[in-house]
């Protein structure tokens, strides 16, 4: 009866060890599994941010480029008008009316440059479209990552700085002109035109260098701190996953000694067997008493106590 219960009490500490180290194994899989899958998501959002920023780099360059060009067009204009004032009383009807035409061209050419910036685009693209919510720069089918400014970025802007655009017609864009009256006088179709809206002028008005940090780089610095969340966690994961490790380690160490003194006890089973055998033959023949499995086994489950609970304590 007393070996019996030795059994019982052996069979018992197998199982919960075994129970325990599966649960350990489960764990540092489960947490290892989600940290591989957040590495494979962060090395994808790191390759779209690093286009999406090359891509906000390279418009931010062409843009201030543009700008400064048609603020040099701009200056063109309005030395050739304060040529075309001094000397006007001189001039043949032939001579004025090449000024007109080369002060015409100078302002057409600012708006040839001043009109694809991107900020002006995604103010014509949200005039038009009042119900469009985002306006993509780049998008997955096309460029192979979606490089989008929400509609929401745009009206923050507003009710934060004002509207980023101004609207000026003919006379409040170059109505101090010498030339103003000469040019309005032309055919509507040899005057500066807008060609989207007419002779409704849109230029930027917060600063090119500015407008393009906000809009164009909102985005990458939103995209940038998602991934510095997920690598956080991530971090987490793996560390986490590293502390289940030592209790799968010591889990492992128990199951090896729990089956040593299950084996131990099965075969003490057999020599008991023997023993009453023996004891039939020779009643003077002494009982052997087995003082180490139980004592292992017992060593066995507080190592397997120690596999759950230190990787807690250790994450504390």
């Amino acid at each position: 009866m007393k070996f019996k219960t030795k059994s019982m009490i052996a069979t018992g500490i197998i199982l919960f060890i075994s129970v325990s180290a599966f649960l350990a194994g489960f764990l540092q899989e489960n947490y290892s599994g989600q940290a591989i899958d957040l590495r494979k998501e962060i090395a994808e959002l790191q390759t779209d941010l690093d286009r999406m920023e090359a891509k906000a780099l390279s418009l931010t360059s062409r843009d201030i480029d543009f700008t400064y060009s048609a603020i040099e067009c701009l200056w063109e204009a309005f030395n050739k008008d304060l040529e075309f004032k001094i000397l006007n009383s001189t001039l043949l009807e032939e001579e004025r009316t090449n000024y007109i035409r080369q002060i015409v061209r100078s302002l057409q050419e600012v708006l040839g440059y001043s009109n694809p910036t991107m900020i002006l685009h995604m103010y014509r693209v949200w005039d038009y479209y009042s119900n469009l919510d985002d306006f993509y720069i780049a998008t997955e089918e096309t460029d192979g990552y979606d490089y989008i400014i929400p509609r929401e970025l745009w009206d923050s802007y507003i009710s934060v700085y004002g509207m980023p655009v101004v609207e000026l017609t003919p006379s409040e864009w170059y109505g101090d002109f010498f030339s103003y009256d000469a040019i309005q006088a032309l055919p509507l179709v040899e005057r500066p035109r807008d060609p989207l809206f007419g002779e409704m002028f849109v230029f930027e008005s917060g600063g090119i260098e500015f407008l393009c940090d906000y809009f164009l780089f909102n985005p990458v610095r939103v995209l940038h701190d998602d991934i510095n969340k997920k690598l956080n966690k991530a971090e987490n994961l793996e560390a986490q996953a590293s502390r289940i490790g030592l209790g799968v380690a010591m889990t492992t160490v128990a199951v090896v000694l729990s089956a040593a003194m299950a084996n131990r006890l099965n075969q003490r089973k057999i020599e008991r067997e023997f023993e009453k055998i023996r004891e039939k033959e020779d009643r003077l023949a002494k009982k052997k008493r087995d003082l180490i499995s139980i004592p292992i086994l017992i060593i066995a489950i507080i190592l397997s106590l120690l596999g759950v609970i230190l990787p807690t304590f250790l994450n504390l």
